[in-house]
C-alpha cells in the first residue's frame, strides 16, 4: 500500500465490486492504526473478498509488521530527541562562555572607570566643612559650590548664579540685571551703577512689563491694560477702552463703536445703527439706520423732533407746518401742513 489507512472506517473498490466495507480477519473490527491492524505506507496486505465485505488476510502478520514500525518510529523520535538535547546543551555551554566573557570584560571596565573616577574626583572636587566645590585645578575661579542651602555657580570669582528655595541667574551688582524666581512670581530686575534696583516685569498670578513708576503692560484674568504709572491709557478685555476713562475715550463692547467724554456721555456710536451726537434735552444728533439717515433735535422736554430725513424719499423742515420733500415724483414745499408748491416731471402747481 502506498499510504498508511487514517480512516476509521476504510472500505475497498477492486474489479469493480464497488466500494466494501473493509474489515480486519472474519470478525468486524475495522483496520485502523490505533487498533493495530492498520497497514503503514509501503506495507503488501493481501485481502480476500468473501462475496460481500473484504477482508484482510493475515491480520496477526499486519498487527506485526504495525509494532514493528511503530517502535522503529518511536526509537527513531527518541533519538532525534536526544540528539536536540545535545545540541541544545552546547549551545548553553557557548553562550554560557560568552556570558562569563563579557562579564569579565565590563569588570575591566568598571576598574578602569573607578580609578580614573578616583583621579577626577581627587583633581576636581573638594569637600570640607563649608561644602563641596566642583571645579578645574588649573582654573580656581570658575567653579560650583554647593552648601545645604543651595547651589551657587561663580564665573571668575564672581556669584553668577544660586539655585535653592529662591532660584537667580545673574549678578547682584551694579549695572546688572538678573532674573529672581520665588514661590509667587519671576522677576527682571536691573540695578543702575548707583545700586538701585528697578523691577522691568513680572511674570506671577499678574503680570508687568515695563516700570510700575512709567509707561507699562499689566496683565490679569481680566485683560491686559496699557498705563502710565498707575493710570490706565487703555485697556483690552471682554470690552476695549481707548483712553483714560475721565477724558474723552473710545470704548468697544458687543453693541458697537463708541465715542463717551468724562462725564461718561456718549457722543457717538457706531454698530448696527450709527448715531453722531449726544442724545440728550436741548440737543441734535444725526441717526443712520439701514433705510435712512435723519437729524432729530430734541427739546428741553426731552421730545424729539425730526428736522430732516434722506432716504428713499428726502425731508427737510416738518412737512405737517412747514417743509420740504423730495421724491422719485418730485419736489414738494409744505407751509402749515397744505402742500403749496410742486414741482414734478412734466408738471408745476402753485
Amino acid at each position: 500500500m502506498t499510504n498508511e489507512n487514517t480512516a476509521t472506517s476504510p472500505t475497498l473498490n477492486i474489479a469493480g465490486t464497488g466500494a466494501k466495507n473493509l474489515y480486519a480477519g472474519s470478525g468486524t473490527t475495522r483496520p485502523t492504526t490505533t487498533n493495530g491492524f492498520g497497514w503503514t505506507a509501503g506495507s503488501t496486505v493481501p485481502f480476500v473478498f468473501d462475496g460481500q465485505y473484504w477482508r484482510v488476510g493475515d491480520t496477526a502478520g499486519l498487527a506485526r509488521a504495525y509494532s514493528a514500525q511503530s517502535t522503529a518510529s518511536s526509537a527513531q523520535s527518541a533519538a532525534s530527541t536526544a540528539q536536540g538535547a545535545a545540541e541544545a546543551a552546547q549551545s548553553a555551554a557557548s553562550t554560557a562562555q560568552g556570558a562569563a566573557e563579557a562579564a569579565q570584560s565590563t569588570a575591566n571596565t568598571a576598574n578602569t572607570n573607578a580609578t580614573n573616577a578616583a583621579k577626577t574626583a581627587t583633581n576636581f572636587i573638594t569637600a570640607d566643612s563649608n561644602g563641596i566645590k566642583v571645579h578645574n585645578t588649573s582654573n580656581t575661579t570658575d567653579y560650583i559650590h554647593i552648601i545645604s542651602s543651595g547651589t551657587t555657580v561663580y564665573k571668575g570669582g564672581n556669584d553668577v548664579a544660586n539655585f535653592g528655595d529662591t532660584v537667580r541667574i545673574g549678578r547682584v551688582a551694579n549695572s546688572q540685571t538678573r532674573i529672581l524666581i520665588d514661590s509667587d512670581s519671576l522677576d527682571v530686575i536691573s540695578r543702575n551703577s548707583s545700586g538701585t534696583d528697578t523691577t522691568y516685569a513680572t511674570f506671577g498670578a499678574t503680570a508687568t512689563i515695563g516700570k510700575s513708576t512709567g509707561y507699562n503692560t499689566y496683565v490679569d484674568s481680566n485683560g491686559v491694560y496699557i498705563k502710565n504709572n498707575s493710570t490706565t491709557l487703555a485697556t483690552y478685555g471682554s470690552t476695549i477702552t481707548i483712553g483714560q476713562s475721565s477724558g474723552f475715550h473710545t470704548f468697544i463692547d458687543s453693541n458697537g463703536f463708541h465715542i463717551i467724554n468724562g462725564s461718561n456721555v456718549y457722543l457717538a456710536s457706531y454698530g448696527a445703527n450709527v448715531t453722531i451726537g449726544q442724545t440728550a434735552n436741548n440737543k441734535t444728533r444725526i441717526y443712520i439706520d439701514n433705510d435712512s439717515l435723519d437729524v432729530i433735535s430734541r427739546n428741553g422736554s426731552g421730545t424729539d423732533t425730526r428736522v430732516a430725513t434722506f432716504g428713499s424719499t428726502a425731508t427737510i423742515g416738518n412737512m405737517s407746518s412747514r417743509g420740504v420733500s423730495i421724491d422719485a415724483n418730485g419736489f414738494k414745499f409744505n407751509n402749515g401742513g397744505t402742500q403749496n408748491f410742486f414741482i414734478g416731471v412734466d408738471s408745476r402747481q402753485t
